[in-house]
């Protein structure tokens, strides 16, 4: 991987914002999945270059953020987050064993480009839970580094599946507008910057879903045709069903004859800690 680099602005937004947000209140009692996420809309909402509450929505805002802790980890086993009960609640946060799923998509202005972040992150110490995210991380930074720009977009998700199977992880990965039953991204979205206003309204939201292309086994197109696409594997494990679900989720960027994939979410896996 190449160091961060600033090639989609709203997704920089929100990772920057989401650093602040648990900097702020990591360790404070009683913080709630609600408290973190108006948090985190609110520190989005500082920057002037994005739309906030994006073009994923519902949840509301286009924001969720899920929480749950290892020995119960239902709480992040969801299949869409546009369901009422994957939006954010009143659950507090065991901030000594949290597990966290946070999800955003701001819009950038200027550009009109999406700039989704999705990611699991671990703030305690068991180190089962550990070595096992790290595993996944290794696997997923493994495919990540297959990716060339030779590929079409079944091929990645072949050897997506194949990585995961060797692995004993499998991804789970649907989308409501998606013709195929199993994805793993999908290129990314953009509005025209000149239309937008203060907020996306339900048909820029419906012309974002409807644009996108999936990386699944229906789908075929060149990944060298594309600027911006999604890698964004859900992995469980398939050995042992007490592990929790991890989301993952890079922007994968075509310039010229370079595929660019920033780490640019590596340090909030574990909270910042490790």
């Amino acid at each position: 991987m190449i160091a961060e680099m600033d090639l989609n602005r709203g997704r920089s937004v929100g990772i920057e914002s989401l650093r602040d947000t648990i900097a702020e209140l990591r360790g404070q009692a009683g913080v709630t999945e609600k408290n973190f996420k108006d948090s985190w809309l609110n520190k989005i909402k500082l920057s002037k270059e994005v739309i906030p509450a994006g073009w994923y929505a519902p949840p509301p805002d286009g924001v969720s953020v899920l929480s749950a802790t290892p020995d119960n980890s239902d709480r992040l086993n969801y299949t869409s987050l546009r369901s009422p009960e994957n939006w954010p609640s009143d659950r507090q946060i065991e901030w000594k064993n949290a597990i966290m799923m946070a999800y955003c998509c701001p819009i950038d202005r200027k550009s009109g480009l999406a700039g989704d972040v999705a990611v699991t992150m671990y703030f305690g110490k068991e180190k089962k839970i550990i070595d096992y995210y790290h595993k996944a991380k290794s696997v997923y930074e493994e495919l990540l580094h297959s990716i060339s720009l030779k590929d079409t977009s079944s091929e990645v998700v072949e050897r997506a599946d194949e990585l995961f199977r060797k692995n004993g992880l499998k991804s789970y990965v649907s989308s409501i507008t998606d013709k195929a039953s199993y994805n793993i991204g999908h290129t990314i979205p953009k509005l025209d910057p000149h239309l937008l206003r203060d907020e996306v309204s339900e048909l820029q939201r419906e012309e974002c879903r409807l644009q996108r292309r999936f990386l699944n086994y229906v789908d075929e197109w060149q990944i060298a045709g594309d600027k911006q696409f999604s890698i964004e594997p859900q992995l469980r494990s398939e050995m042992d069903e007490t592990l929790p679900k991890l989301t993952f989720h890079s922007i994968v960027y075509v310039r010229g004859s370079k595929l660019l994939i920033p780490a640019d979410a590596e340090d909030l896996y574990f909270g910042g800690r490790i």
